[in-house]
């Protein structure tokens, strides 16, 4: 479904490794066949990808739109990582505010 709303300007995941399979089925099934499992479908010898989009199978467009999304993906995976460390930083730093007001007791 497909919504037209003034104001809104894009559309991104909010889970990661969620959705990139319903939206690109052919991209990740032709992965599958990659010579590298860590293909990055950009310049690796043996990539299924690249391949298909050589014989006409799949838009060089296409395989662009995935290779942003992917990017997409990654800075929210780091994004959220960032958020867990930044709660632990923020938890020992309550630790050591209570260490710091108790030697100052003393």
């Amino acid at each position: 479904m497909v919504i037209d709303n003034p104001g809104i300007r894009e559309i991104a995941f909010w889970e990661v490794d969620k959705g990139i399979e319903a939206a690109f089925p052919e991209i990740e099934k032709l992965a599958l066949g990659c010579r590298f499992t860590n293909c990055s479908h950009t310049q690796e010898p043996g990539c299924r990808v690249l391949g298909a989009v050589d014989e006409g199978e799949i838009s060089r467009d296409r395989l662009e739109n995935y290779r942003k999304m992917k990017r997409e993906l990654e800075y929210l995976s780091h994004r959220q990582h960032k958020s867990a460390d930044r709660v632990e930083k923020e938890r020992w730093k309550g630790v050591a505010l209570k260490v710091k007001a108790m030697k100052k007791r003393r």
